[in-house]
């Protein structure tokens, strides 16, 4: 259909005979107009007919969405002609204009014609496709030939095949061709359908997956946990797990990847110490990519439906059930959309989501060479401290042991071992493959991280915070920071020396570029290695971060779960028994930053020193230091009873000097079979305590390490720091364990 604009000039020639009264003059009437039907769009509007006529003439309108009106000015005469919008869409509407000489009883009819209202509308308006390439066939219901209009930047990817004949109000089909999205981000665009001659359109959404197996993707195709995706979605919480790749991260030389150092071992970049020469020294790998993964807990729609805890006794059956349910975990967030990163249902599904991959065995060493160096398995779990997306969480994870040699499980938020008091049971992650199968041709891992089944919802509330997290945080170095473990610098199973083909994989090191390591800032003096020793070294779960150069370094320490008193130790191996000594000599702040920091430079904060500074030279029996070993030849003589008080008056005496020994749980000798000597019996083997301070629980702090030596090549080494709450390391409650 056309839409007809513009003024009317309508020359028809009609013939009448009249005659005249005053002289008996017969008069021919004659009118010229050029047409008997007008057609008009369906706006509101008004038209002229010009005319030539001889003779007056009135005129009127047959039609209530019709009137007129006329000019007679002898030869040109003008009629108008008004026309109300009309809104239907379904069918035109037909009226009329009688144009009638003086004089005469003839009538001269013009027909109008409105047409019906542009119409179009997509029958579904959004449109979430895979990456693949395909046709897109839209339902469009519309009365009128349509505009499609796609914008500029996404003509490369979708282009229009074909739209189809129109027809009054019909649905007629608009097919795109989509192409094949390879790129790491999912494509969006939005496409504008339109009736040129009417302001009626239409907006289509189209939604292309992001062109890789993502995690968003996979934990939407497990049909089995449809409520906590359901969740993800409504969260927003999904758009995290489809990041994989950073695109800003620079181009790293060949001879520095690992990739080069599986081709070429002995050509590859390496560092020597004082005591590692030549083929002895680590060989130093940057990340080739930087990649950024997740690892999800679920809880499938099974175990929901039967939900029993402290805020739920009917179970959980669907998205709005699960929101009430965050509403009572975390009624703070009530008021806000669930969007938002206050609201109770982001916060409950968010400490479900961990900023790296870690698969079940990396979760807690496993490794046999590692576990046979952990004493007291029985009683003290082997555990680790996370950082959820949950902003200011800490999750506990640990694995209890039944014997040394056989594992309980492995627990989220566990307080108590297998043969202590168990003040929480936790949340147990149920092993993939073993106990919970997942249905055939499935799997739970991706190119961006993976996902565990556990049996619970997990929880960050105030019983989990002042209960289960009240407990000495000891975490690992290499945990520190989420591009150690996405990389694999935290290689907790790279045990074999031929592992992946690399051999002397345990004398490899990573290395990183400043500004693409999460939680870590450091100076361009700085050089920060992540180095994993899977045996006979006294680090505990053999991890290592080594700190050379001109160094100013600063690492985020874990949340605490409230606020509080908390000691912060640091865990040093001095090497002073060794010739081969390297260590120097530090300072350490503890800082804060705050939103107003956003922008500035990391060390421009407010600093605070912690103490004086510290010389990692020494020998915990060097009497700055005061160490009498547990297994020291002074208490030989003493009774059990004697021995124990003379112990703990020397661990307090340490304390005092701001020291304590090494943990008593690991040793780093050559034993297999749990009997070796702990660590806390080494003398180069201590914990410094770097401060005492008060430390809220919404706030980020970091310790920062500043060199204060001119020793060349001088060195800081830890493999984990310790963030322990007032209960815990005074007397109030009783002494700290040993572990």
């Amino acid at each position: 259909m056309k839409q007809i604009k513009g003024r009317f000039s309508i020359v028809v020639l009609f013939l009448f005979f009249a005659v005249s009264c005053e002289n008996n003059e017969i008069i021919t009437p004659n009118i010229s107009i050029d047409k008997k039907e007008i057609k008009l769009s369906a706006h509101a509007q008004t038209i002229s007919i010009a005319l030539s006529s001889n003779v007056d003439f009135d005129v009127k309108t047959c039609a209530d969405w019709l009137t007129a009106s006329k000019n007679y000015s002898g030869q040109e005469s003008i009629i108008s002609i008004g026309v109300t919008e009309y809104n239907e869409t379904e069918k035109d509407r037909t009226g009329s204009l009688e144009i009638i000489p003086n004089g005469t009883t003839e009538v001269i009819t013009i027909t109008i014609v409105q047409e019906a209202m542009g119409y179009i509308h997509a029958k579904d308006n959004v449109f979430y496709i895979s990456s693949d390439e395909q046709k897109l066939t839209i339902p469009v219901q519309n009365n009128y030939d349509y505009d499609v209009i796609i914008p500029g930047g996404d003509e490369s990817w979708i282009k229009i095949d074909k739209t189809s004949d129109t027809k009054a109000t019909v649905e007629t089909n608009l097919t795109l061709n989509i192409s094949k999205n390879e790129e790491y981000t999912p494509r969006k665009t939005q496409i504008i359908i339109s009736i040129p001659s009417y302001s009626d359109k239409d907006t289509i959404t189209i939604i292309q997956d992001e062109g890789f197996e993502s995690l968003r993707k996979l934990i939407r195709s497990n049909t089995d946990c449809s409520i906590f995706y359901q969740a993800l979605e409504q969260t927003g919480l999904e758009d995290s797990l489809i990041s994989y790749i950073d695109n800003n991260y620079p181009i790293i030389d060949y001879e520095w990847t690992k990739s080069a150092l599986h081709d070429n071992y002995s050509g590859i970049h390496y560092y020597e110490t004082a005591y590692e020469k030549g083929d002895n020294a680590d060989r130093v790998a940057i990340p080739d990519i930087r990649c950024f993964k997740y690892t999800v807990f679920l809880v499938t729609d099974s175990i929901l439906s039967t939900y029993r805890d402290r805020y739920c006794t009917g179970g959980i059956h669907n998205i709005d059930e699960m929101r009430e349910y965050a509403y009572k975990v975390y009624p703070e967030g009530k008021e806000y959309p669930d969007t938002s990163r206050a609201s109770s249902l982001n916060k409950l599904i968010s400490y479900h989501i961990l900023p790296s991959w870690i698969p079940y065995d990396q979760l807690n060493t496993r490794q046999i060479e590692l576990r046979q160096r952990h004493l007291f398995l029985t009683e003290f779990d082997m555990e680790d401290f996370y950082e959820t997306l949950l902003p200011h969480s800490v999750m506990r994870i640990s694995t209890p042991y039944i014997t040394n040699e056989i594992p309980l499980g492995i627990y989220i938020n566990r307080k108590g071992s297998s043969r202590t008091t168990l003040s929480a049971e936790g949340v147990r992650i149920i092993e993939i493959g073993n106990e919970l199968l997942l249905p055939a041709n499935k799997t739970n891992t991706c190119a961006n991280g993976g996902y565990h089944y556990v049996n619970k919802l997990l929880l960050y509330d105030v019983e989990t915070r002042t209960n289960v997290l009240d407990c000495r945080m000891r975490t690992m170095a290499s945990t520190l920071s989420p591009d150690f473990i996405n990389s694999g610098a935290r290689g907790r199973l790279n045990g074999d020396r031929n592992n992946g083909g690399i051999k002397n994989i345990d004398k490899m090191s990573y290395t990183f570029i400043s500004g693409y390591c999460k939680n870590v800032y450091w100076n361009t003096g700085s050089e920060l290695y992540v180095r994993y020793r899977d045996k006979s070294f006294g680090y505990y779960n053999g991890d290592e971060i080594e700190i050379s150069g001109d160094y100013d370094i600063a690492f985020k320490l874990p949340p605490v779960p409230y606020d509080g008193l908390y000691e912060i130790r640091y865990f040093n191996n001095s090497l002073e028994s060794s010739s081969n000594c390297n260590r120097g000599i530090v300072q350490f702040y503890l800082g804060k930053k705050n939103n107003q920091d956003e922008g500035n430079s990391w060390n421009s904060w407010n600093w605070k020193p912690c103490g004086d500074l510290v010389d990692m030279r020494l020998g915990g029996e060097d009497e700055r230091i005061g160490m009498v070993k547990d297994d020291d030849d002074r208490y030989a003589s003493m009774t059990a009873a004697q021995k124990k008080e003379a112990i703990y008056l020397n661990d307090r005496a340490m304390r005092t000097r701001g020291y304590m020994k090494a943990p008593d749980s690991y040793t780093a000798g050559t034993s297999t079979d749990y009997s070796g000597d702990p660590i806390r019996t080494d003398a180069n083997c201590y914990r410094k305590i770097v401060c005492n301070e008060y430390l809220e629980s919404d706030t980020d702090y970091y310790l920062r390490i500043q060199k204060k030596d001119t020793i060349p090549n001088s060195v800081c080494i830890f493999c984990f720091v310790e963030i322990v709450p007032e209960a815990i390391y005074s007397e109030i409650n009783g002494w700290e364990d040993k572990h």
